[in-house]
């Protein structure tokens, strides 16, 4: 990685342990940002209004002592596609790993829209500035108020649980506020709190977000991936697809959680193939047989007093050979299901719990 030597002004590079201690910049990008081409002529960098920003925070890293420290805007070569998907790919442990954050928040007002979760949760210490480098307090002093913007619960902010304990859905609410100048980048912010390496590619526009709920599916069997609210705001009246739009259609998903699987269940894997997902859920289907509906009954919960069937509708397009069937996500179930208003407890009495095959269209 580079590095900013506060002392010199010099860009230096480093690799692994010869990395020395460093602090790191979170901020929101302004209209005269100084990229590193910039950098390389400080009268060029001088004449932007970015750079101010940058002496800043050199010398607050002065007054931590330490020597260096990294400023996305010009730390990376943004004009090389390889360092730039590189950078992205390991932002959570350059930020994991620095001796401090300052979040400067040049536009307070509208910081809700604008803070980083990767930025909060990967490093272990956080002082947050105003546009005047005037602090108003640390990550452990403001976590209530960390929480009421961000929505993430306090135990992750301090560092109490680690991130990945969280669910999915519960990840992507943090995310479903963020606002972000390019649409792909809305994807490539979250590649930290997933623990998901893949290619940057501009262009690909909301394909992005999709790609990378796939990335997650690989590597975890957490249903609350599916548990994403049906708003017309975000949700076209076309889709189809299994898989989230945008993150903000989770909003109001952070209480779903997977259930405690038994240590003796049968593990059911499923994967994404060339037809889309295939996944074996028990399911109920419509009283009707002319209405071709069904719901896959997914294993989570929502905390509360009693434990609800969390259903995902489904329209089917055609049975399967090999049992079960295929089809795609809808909005809502049409007629009545055999199986209404069931407790968990009622499963083994009113339907078979065997897993079928679902192919459903991503």
């Amino acid at each position: 990685m580079r590095l900013i030597n506060v002392r010199t002004l010099a860009i230096e590079q480093f690799f692994g342990s010869d990395t020395p201690p460093y602090a790191i910049l979170s901020h929101t990008w302004g209209t005269e940002e100084v990229t590193f081409q910039d950098w390389q002529d400080i009268s060029l960098a001088s004449s932007k209004s970015g750079y101010a920003k940058i002496m800043g925070a050199c010398e607050q890293a002065t007054r931590s002592k330490l020597d260096c420290i990294w400023v996305d805007t010009n730390c990376i070569d943004k004009t090389s596609s390889a360092e730039l998907s590189e950078a992205i790919n390991s932002m959570w442990a350059w930020y994991r790993d620095a001796s401090v954050c300052y979040a400067y928040l040049a536009d307070a007002p509208d910081t809700a829209t604008h803070l980083d979760s990767e930025e909060l949760l990967a490093p272990q210490d956080v002082i947050f500035y105003s546009m005047n480098w005037v602090q108003l307090g640390t990550k452990k002093h403001l976590k209530h108020v960390l929480h009421l913007i961000t929505g993430i619960n306090h135990n992750y902010l301090d560092g109490a649980q680690p991130v990945w304990q969280a669910s999915v859905a519960e990840r992507m609410s943090w995310m479903s506020k963020r606002l972000t100048t390019r649409v792909e980048d809305m994807a490539y912010c979250m590649l930290g709190i997933f623990e998901i390496n893949m290619p940057l590619l501009y262009g690909e526009g909301s394909r992005a977000f999709l790609r990378l709920q796939e990335e997650i599916l690989k590597v975890t069997d957490d249903q609350t991936i599916f548990c994403w609210e049906w708003n017309r705001s975000h949700v076209v009246d076309d889709w189809v697809s299994i898989l989230a739009p945008c993150p903000a259609v989770f909003e109001l998903s952070s209480n779903f959680y997977p259930s405690v699987i038994d240590d003796n269940a049968e593990v059911v894997p499923y994967s994404i193939t060339n037809v889309g997902l295939s996944i074996k859920l028990p399911f109920i289907e419509t009283a009707d047989p002319n209405l071709k509906f069904a719901a896959g009954i997914l294993e989570l919960n929502e905390p509360g007093p009693s434990m609800r069937l969390i259903l995902l509708a489904v329209r089917r397009c055609k049975d399967l050979d090999i049992g079960g069937l295929r089809g795609y996500r809808c909005q809502r179930l049409y007629g009545k299901l055999k199986l209404c208003h069931c407790a968990s407890s009622m499963l083994s009495n009113s339907l078979t719990t065997t897993p079928q095959l679902l192919r459903l269209v991503t």
